[in-house]
């Protein structure tokens, strides 16, 4: 993602304390997520696309649908 491109999306990103990640839609509007480092910022160097997990165990359901929610609903408010 080029930097300008990738700006516009770090507007609209979403902390989940749970997770322990970022999320946020990118201009294809893919699911995309990013570790959180300790003091709050995202760690731009890890970011995946949430489609591409595999490991789904103990990951909350209900709590990951809610953010792609939010961030769909919010995505087109600039």
């Amino acid at each position: 993602m080029n930097k300008q491109k990738f700006q516009a999306a770090y507007s609209h990103m979403l902390r989940s304390y749970s997770f322990g990640r970022h999320f946020w839609l990118d201009e294809d509007n893919q699911f995309c997520s990013c570790p959180t480092f300790n003091d709050g910022n995202p760690d731009l160097d890890h970011i995946d696309f949430v489609s591409d997990w595999t490991d789904l165990d103990d990951v909350n359901l209900d709590q990951l649908f809610f953010i792609h929610a939010h961030l769909i609903k919010h995505h087109g408010n600039n």
